[in-house]
This record gives structure tokens, sequence and C-alpha cells, in this order.
């Protein structure tokens, strides 16, 4: 689950890519009265990392995010 300030403008659409031992996710972000197939918020990039989450399972952690226009 993405936090509060990570939700903002989203609304599904995700790619993700892999990158040298990351995993990036990408979506594009809508502004309130956008419709489903045009966003105009640009897109918000995320990274994360596999990290340990205890009793050996693990979990994803956000290293990084920003937003592009």
């Amino acid at each position: 689950m993405m936090d509060g300030k990570m939700n903002v403008g989203y609304k599904g659409h995700d790619e993700f890519t892999l990158l040298e031992g990351a995993i990036l996710r990408r979506f594009p972000l809508y502004n309130p009265g956008d419709d489903k197939d045009k966003p105009t918020g640009g897109k918000r990039v995320i990274q994360y990392k596999i990290a340990p989450a205890g009793n050996g399972s693990f979990k994803f952690s956000i290293l990084r995010s920003y937003d592009t226009k």
C-alpha cells in the first residue's frame, strides 16, 4: 500500500521495470476532473528495493519517488 502522499492522483495504469536490482513503478497522475483515458498531471515514478521484513519474509521499501510533467 502506498501512503496518502503517493496515492494523490493515482488511478492505476502502472508500468513496472527492473533496473539494477530495484523495481521502478510508473503511473500517470490524474487531476480532479480528468477522464480515465486522459490524465493531465504528468507521471509519478517510485523506486522500490526488496528489504527483509522479519520472520524470513521480505517487503518492498520505497527508495525514492518523483513526479514528471
